[in-house]
């Protein structure tokens, strides 16, 4: 498929607890600009829940967090077939942009658009 490549700074991941306290690691290090690309996005999800849980691991304080140090963040979700799928990425877009004015999210296929033939599945956090 392609060569491995030395020098990233690229990490893969298994299981969701590593993942998720590594992204909340890696979000509250960002000094400019955050990217998160996803299927399905819930902005109050808990990215660590060691006990006892704390409010601030959750992924709507960290956004906030950051967008209020100057961070701008960029959240792309996909729109997802309502005749398939009730993901309410309508809701969780207009829930971030009304946190901060330096977040900004995407759904994507736009509304009006139906096409049955693909999805976003990328997860990615940059």
């Amino acid at each position: 498929y392609c060569d491995v490549r030395q020098g990233i700074n690229a990490k893969w991941f298994v299981d969701g607890k590593d993942t998720f306290a590594a992204i909340a690691d890696a979000l509250l290090t960002a000094k400019e600009t955050i990217f998160i690309s996803g299927w399905f996005l819930c902005p109050e999800i808990y990215l660590k829940r060691e006990h006892p849980v704390s409010i601030n691991w959750r992924l709507d304080r960290i956004l906030v967090k950051k967008a209020e140090e100057g961070v701008l963040i960029y959240v792309l979700m996909w729109n997802e077939t309502k005749q398939a799928f009730q993901l309410n990425s309508a809701e969780a877009k207009q829930r971030l942009e009304s946190y901060h004015n330096n977040i900004k999210a995407l759904i994507h296929p736009p509304a009006h658009t139906l096409n049955l033939r693909w999805t976003h599945h990328q997860k990615l956090v940059i």
